[in-house]
């Protein structure tokens, strides 16, 4: 359980980060604002869209929630149901590593290492699913 909570909380305050460097690059380096209030605070302009990089950032951001919220469920279950191991351990770290590997291939546009983290951490992740649901039955 310590080293579930240790490394979910690290994916979240991942995924916390990423919102707000989301909303720097928007307001502060594009200068592109959604709202009129935003404009006049910022001293930017208001534009329907954003910019490439506020975009690659939003879809980075939404690909780490996309993949932490079932590491939440599947990893608090594999951490309930089944006997702390070195395996799981290992499983949950690993999840962890590949999901802060996918944030910098991410934003920095790095194929193949993009898809080979968000690969290791979909098979991992789904490894612990499987682990649970044998536990269960």
């Amino acid at each position: 359980m310590q080293v579930f909570t240790i490394c979910a909380t690290l994916n979240a305050l991942m995924v916390l980060a990423m919102a707000f460097h989301t909303g720097t690059i928007r307001g502060f380096i594009e200068k592109r604002y959604h709202n009129p209030e935003d404009v006049i605070m910022g001293s930017g302009k208001e534009e329907a869209s954003d910019g490439p990089r506020t975009l690659r950032w939003i879809a980075a951001h939404r690909n780490a929630m996309e993949n932490f919220l079932p590491f939440l469920a599947i990893g608090l279950l594999l951490a309930m149901k089944v006997p702390e191991s070195a395996v799981w351990s290992g499983a949950i770290i690993g999840f962890t590593f590949f999901r802060f590997t996918h944030w910098v291939a991410y934003v920095n546009a790095k194929q193949p290492f993009r898809t080979l983290s968000f690969a290791g951490g979909w098979v991992l992740t789904v490894a612990m699913a499987v682990r649970v649901l044998i536990a269960a039955f």
